[in-house]
């Protein structure tokens, strides 16, 4: 039953600029330098979203890995090709008659380039810097950090009673990564520093040494060039050009990578290193500049440290977490390493879910900002000129998982970058449907490079852009952004539904079909290719399109008539296919067979991330796809990757299964979180039999944000127009407090709980309005607030309210 919350005292306030709440897990502590030998699996990542850093914080030498988002040079351009006249309509004929093999043959001729293969342009490093200090026998006190709350990195160790620090980050600012060397006994620093490239082919290289001055530049065929600049500002000793090329670690193609600038610093006090990138790649059109001119380079350390730390707190510091009654203090209790080692025994460890959690915040925020690219495959930290799946964005679930924490963790503007992206993309996905279905609109492949979005492949699920529309229509739910919902959101969604109008056709039984169909990357069992009719993804992006098409233009008050034709759609679309054990079916089709064993679990969109599924208004649908989920664990083990199982995590936590949910998230910790810097692993790396074993030292970013994103929809939901405050607490959290989360409608929610109860409640309401609320858990301090109960209040703009505790009236 609804009830007004008269009860409520609204403390009037001013929308505050975030504030810094140093009481979570924000500090990544390890006592060991990392390996260099495997820079992703080990480095520590710095960034700013177009300038990537990983540094490795030896003590002899530190190799810092230098990327930038734009260096993909395009050596490959998509050829156009349309389909003939009757092709899409023989694949049909061929798939409705139960010939799926020829049908596949059919699609293949299609959708493949003549003589053509699957090519995607590369992303490469730009280089390394390479930091090479005094041979040291005996190193004492050795510290390695990461500060997630200001984004700095630290060295800290002794020899020979001297106190040496290095302190990294990257100023988003100031468009520079900044390394600071530093002593407490003057005279004290010697080091060699380099600029170093392997001599990859195509890629012409120059360098250079001026004064106090190192470059490296490097040219493409194709036009693309960069520049990476090293000023080097140095209190005390002397500065001069070194002589013997230094070789690097690694190799690529059997090329070693060679410092092809150096300089020497000798008896110096402190040393500080000034690095800027810039990219030109002219398939990238009005890209910012990134790096600062060698006049702008006089700022003091301290100033840019300044500068750096305020600007990182204010974006990164909107949300605290703890789990538990006790706050651990930062640098307290074990390194962050012995955190992984102990969950890999088994053991369940709050603290290192705050820090995965923080982690995948920060994360975010160094590798998605305004004005940069999205994330790729592997963030900004590729140290490999033949990177996995040429360091894509992958389109079926990759990169959106990357954004899945966006908005709820308070980084809304780091969901900018991808739907820039996607509005880059819109002129060639227009034509890619004309070209290949004859149909107005937009659609999308699985992967994409920015600049090629054919991508030759035997399947196509027609819900990629779709899927991608959600984001756009997710970023005004958070924010209220008309201006945003009528000049970006609408055009997009406008443009997959006029996709989905002439490519839908009624069947036998006057329903729609969309046929050809996939489910990405999966196949019906039985079926040497992928092709099926209606997957259950491509049903549920449509459903779910047309439903927030019709809501946007309701608030926008246009195209009354459009709005009559999408109902009439929904009202045709496809039942939702069941099994006769009341599963959820990856395809409503009768004759494709399942194949539970695959690590895709995208026929449970519409659970999580899709809201067609809710515990209040569909509690059957949930139970089914409940159902499903379980027949996939039971089947796929071997088969899952690092993302499968923060996947897993979120859809129990959208069911209300909050043990469910962190069982998922352990075993992630387990098998695929790394220890030396919390980002992830593509295969197992535990030994256990958690899932795939290739890849195992593969680092892909996307699984530790969507862990952030599973736990932060344990504590707070807010779908269809209903906070859900912790809907999924595990049994293992009786007690914590998190603040700053976002709910759908413009609202900031605080929430504290002990021994399982609600103790305090706050909600900040940005843009005013109604809001419903639902205490999935009971509240501490009234009878009448029990567990379940919904509660109805109009806010005003700007003004917080304290639901439950604090004391005084409420």
């Amino acid at each position: 039953m609804l009830r007004t919350l008269c009860f409520l005292v609204a403390l009037l306030i001013g929308l505050p600029a975030a504030s810094l709440r140093a009481e979570s897990a924000t500090v990544l502590t390890y006592d060991t330098p990392c390996d260099i030998g495997d820079y992703r699996l080990n480095g520590m990542p710095l960034g700013n979203g177009s300038l990537g850093a990983m540094f490795s914080g030896g003590v002899s030498r530190d190799v810092i890995l230098l990327n930038h988002d734009r260096l993909r040079p395009n050596s490959y351009r998509e050829k156009a090709k349309r389909a003939e006249p009757g092709e899409v309509e023989r694949v049909r004929a061929l798939c409705r008659q139960g010939k799926w093999d020829e049908a596949q043959e059919a699609f293949n001729r299609l959708s493949v380039e003549t003589g053509g293969q699957r090519r995607l342009n590369v992303y490469h490093p730009v280089g390394d810097l390479i930091l090479c200090m005094e041979p040291a026998d005996a190193v004492e006190s050795y510290r390695r950090t990461l500060d997630l709350q200001t984004g700095v990195g630290e060295v800290v160790y002794r020899v020979d009673g001297v106190q040496f620090t290095r302190t990294y980050f990257v100023s988003k600012a100031d468009r520079l990564l900044v390394v600071h060397l530093a002593a407490d006994r003057p005279g004290s620093i010697q080091c060699e520093l380099g600029l170093g490239r392997p001599p990859v082919g195509g890629c012409a290289l120059d360098a250079a040494v001026e004064n106090s001055t190192l470059t490296l530049h490097g040219r493409y065929g194709d036009g693309t060039t960069f520049a990476a600049c090293v000023s080097v500002v140095h209190r005390g000793g002397t500065l001069s050009g070194a002589s013997n090329p230094y070789r690097g670690p690694g190799e690529v193609d059997g090329n070693v990578a060679v410092a092809l600038a150096r300089l020497s610093v000798r008896g110096a006090d402190e040393v500080t290193l000034l690095v800027s990138l810039d990219v030109d790649n002219p398939a990238m059109p009005n890209q910012p500049v990134s790096g600062r001119s060698s006049a702008e380079t006089a700022l003091d350390y301290a100033t840019l440290l300044a500068g750096h730390v305020a600007e990182h707190r204010q974006a990164f510091g909107r949300v605290m977490l703890r789990l538990g009654d006790e706050t651990a203090q930062d640098g307290e209790g074990p390194t962050t390493g012995g955190l992984v080692e102990a969950v890999r025994r088994g053991e369940v460890s709050p603290r290192l879910i705050e820090e995965v959690f923080q982690a995948g915040r920060y994360v975010l925020l160094a590798s998605s900002r305004p004005g940069s690219l999205p994330p790729n495959l592997q963030g900004l930290w590729s140290d490999g000129f033949r990177p996995a799946w040429q360091c894509r964005y992958q389109l079926d679930m990759n990169s959106q998982m990357c954004a899945w924490p966006a908005e709820v963790t308070g980084l809304s503007r780091c969901h900018l970058p991808l739907l820039d992206f996607v509005d880059r993309l819109v002129p060639a996905a227009r034509q890619h449907a004309r070209d290949k279905y004859g149909c107005r609109g937009m659609i999308l492949p699985v992967g994409t490079d920015g600049l090629n979005v054919r991508y030759p492949t035997n399947s196509e699920c027609q819900g990629i852009a779709g899927w991608l529309a959600r984001h756009y229509w997710e970023h005004y739910e958070f924010t209220g952004d008309r201006e945003f919902l009528a000049s970006r959101t609408y055009p997009v969604m406008k443009d997959v539904a006029e996709f989905f109008e002439d490519f839908l056709f009624e069947g036998d039984n006057g329903r729609l079909v969309i046929l050809p169909s996939g489910s990405p990357e999966n196949a019906p069992e039985g079926r040497k290719g992928r092709l099926a009719m209606n997957a259950t993804i491509d049903v549920a992006v449509a459903h779910e399109l047309l439903s927030h098409a019709i809501a946007a233009s309701t608030i926008l008050q246009v195209d009354e008539d459009r709005r009559t034709g999408w109902q009439a759609m929904l009202d045709r679309m496809p039942e939702w296919p069941l099994d006769a054990d009341g599963a959820l079916l990856e395809w409503n089709d009768p004759s494709a067979g399942e194949q539970q064993h695959h690590r895709h679990l995208s026929h449970l969109y519409p659970l999580y991330p899709g809201d067609a599924f809710t515990p209040e208004e569909t509690p059957e649908l949930v139970a089914a796809a409940v159902k499903a989920i379980r027949k996939r664990e039971a089947a796929f083990q071997g088969e899952v990757v690092g993302w499968t199982y923060p996947w897993l995590a979120a859809l129990y936590a959208r069911a209300g299964l909050g043990d469910e949910a962190l069982r998922n998230l352990n075993l992630f910790c387990q098998g695929f979180l790394t220890g030396d810097n919390l980002l992830s692993t593509i295969g197992d790396q535990s030994g256990r039999g958690l899932g795939r074993t290739s890849h195992g030292r593969l680092v892909q970013i996307e699984a530790g944000l969507g862990a952030t994103a599973a736990i932060a929809e344990m504590l707070l939901q807010s779908h269809r127009g209903l906070i859900r405050i912790l809907p999924a607490l595990p049994e293992a959290w009786p007690s914590g407090e998190v603040r700053g989360l976002r709910a759908r409608g413009g609202f900031e929610v605080d929430i504290a709980w002990h021994d399982r109860q609600i103790t305090r409640l706050t909600l900040t309401s940005a843009l005013g309005g109604p809001c419903r609320i639902r205490l999935v858990r009971p509240a501490a301090d009234s009878e009448h607030r029990a567990r379940g109960a919904t509660w109805e209040m109009g806010t005003q703009p700007g003004q917080r309210y304290e639901l439950i505790g604090g004391g005084g009236s409420r």
